[in-house]
């Protein structure tokens, strides 16, 4: 996980590289196998709903997530 020095302050850029590892640790069982990936953040995210929806979007369109049936 990086952060751009742009995004902020290491207080801010910390806060971002938690956020991304709470959106792996609550959605680990989505995840079809093993796999390398690198998350660059550029922006500043409030909170992790935020965060969430974009990198749900993004795992969806790299076709790594198991889709869930409703």
């Amino acid at each position: 996980i990086s952060v751009s020095k742009k995004t902020g302050m290491a207080v801010v850029r910390n806060r971002q590289k938690r956020l991304v590892r709470e959106f792996f640790r609550l959605h680990q069982e989505e995840f079809l196998q093993p796999f390398w990936m690198m998350f660059v953040v550029y922006q500043p995210y409030k909170n992790l709903g935020d965060l969430s929806s974009e990198l749900l979007e993004a795992c969806q369109r790299a076709g790594i997530l198991v889709c869930k049936e409703s």
